[in-house]
Protein backbone atom coordinates (compact mmCIF):
# COMPACT_ATOMS: atom_id res chain seq x y z
CA UNK A 1 0.00 0.00 0.00
CA UNK A 2 1.28 3.33 -1.24
CA UNK A 3 1.48 6.29 1.09
CA UNK A 4 -1.54 7.94 -0.41
CA UNK A 5 -3.80 4.53 -0.83
CA UNK A 6 -3.02 4.57 2.81
CA UNK A 7 -4.37 8.10 3.39
CA UNK A 8 -7.36 7.37 0.88
CA UNK A 9 -8.30 4.77 3.29
CA UNK A 10 -8.33 6.41 6.79
CA UNK A 11 -11.90 7.29 7.99
CA UNK A 12 -12.43 11.63 7.37
CA UNK A 13 -9.50 11.50 5.08
CA UNK A 14 -10.91 14.37 3.22
CA UNK A 15 -10.00 16.38 6.38
CA UNK A 16 -6.01 16.60 5.92
CA UNK A 17 -6.55 17.68 2.47
CA UNK A 18 -6.33 21.34 2.27
CA UNK A 19 -10.25 22.99 1.55
CA UNK A 20 -9.06 23.22 -2.54
CA UNK A 21 -8.08 20.35 -3.14
CA UNK A 22 -10.55 16.76 -3.73
CA UNK A 23 -9.29 13.32 -4.12
CA UNK A 24 -10.58 13.41 -7.17
CA UNK A 25 -8.06 15.88 -8.46
CA UNK A 26 -5.42 13.92 -6.82
CA UNK A 27 -6.23 10.56 -8.19
CA UNK A 28 -5.64 12.24 -11.40
CA UNK A 29 -2.27 12.62 -10.44
CA UNK A 30 -1.96 9.46 -9.29
CA UNK A 31 -2.17 8.17 -12.27
CA UNK A 32 -1.04 10.41 -14.69
CA UNK A 33 2.43 8.57 -14.48
CA UNK A 34 3.46 5.22 -12.93
CA UNK A 35 5.17 4.96 -10.33
CA UNK A 36 8.63 4.43 -11.89
CA UNK A 37 8.49 7.28 -13.71
CA UNK A 38 7.83 9.11 -11.20
CA UNK A 39 11.03 7.89 -9.28
CA UNK A 40 12.67 8.61 -12.83
CA UNK A 41 11.54 12.48 -11.93
CA UNK A 42 12.31 12.89 -9.06
CA UNK A 43 15.79 11.18 -9.83
CA UNK A 44 16.39 13.78 -12.99
CA UNK A 45 15.15 16.60 -10.10
CA UNK A 46 17.81 15.69 -7.48
CA UNK A 47 20.37 15.59 -9.79
CA UNK A 48 19.53 19.07 -11.53
CA UNK A 49 18.96 20.43 -7.69
CA UNK A 50 22.42 19.29 -6.45
CA UNK A 51 24.69 17.88 -8.98
CA UNK A 52 24.90 21.29 -11.36
CA UNK A 53 28.52 22.97 -11.30
CA UNK A 54 26.94 26.03 -10.69
CA UNK A 55 24.22 26.71 -7.40
CA UNK A 56 22.05 29.77 -6.60
CA UNK A 57 21.95 29.13 -3.69
CA UNK A 58 24.45 29.98 -0.80
CA UNK A 59 26.23 27.46 1.43
CA UNK A 60 24.62 26.70 4.45
CA UNK A 61 27.70 27.76 6.74
CA UNK A 62 27.91 31.01 4.94
CA UNK A 63 28.31 33.99 7.09
CA UNK A 64 28.33 31.79 10.16
CA UNK A 65 30.74 31.57 12.90
CA UNK A 66 31.21 28.00 13.62
CA UNK A 67 33.30 28.67 16.74
CA UNK A 68 31.00 31.21 18.04
CA UNK A 69 28.62 28.48 17.61
CA UNK A 70 30.06 25.68 19.64
CA UNK A 71 31.43 28.54 22.25
CA UNK A 72 27.06 28.94 22.39
CA UNK A 73 26.47 24.94 23.05
CA UNK A 74 29.33 24.49 25.23
CA UNK A 75 28.74 28.01 27.47
CA UNK A 76 25.12 28.95 27.09
CA UNK A 77 23.32 25.65 26.46
CA UNK A 78 23.65 23.87 30.05
CA UNK A 79 22.23 27.28 31.41
CA UNK A 80 19.05 26.99 29.03
CA UNK A 81 18.05 23.28 29.72
CA UNK A 82 18.22 24.24 33.83
CA UNK A 83 16.37 27.11 32.86
CA UNK A 84 14.26 25.08 31.02
CA UNK A 85 13.72 22.06 32.98
CA UNK A 86 11.42 23.34 35.99
CA UNK A 87 8.69 24.23 33.18
CA UNK A 88 8.54 20.99 31.65
CA UNK A 89 6.02 18.79 33.25
CA UNK A 90 6.67 15.60 34.83
CA UNK A 91 6.58 12.21 33.13
CA UNK A 92 3.22 10.16 33.97
CA UNK A 93 3.61 7.27 35.48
Amino acid sequence: MTPYEKLRSLPGAEGFLKPEITFDQLDALAHATTSLEAAQQVQRTRKALWCSPRRDAVSFTEGIDLVVVWDTVVHSLPDLIARLEPLVPPEPG
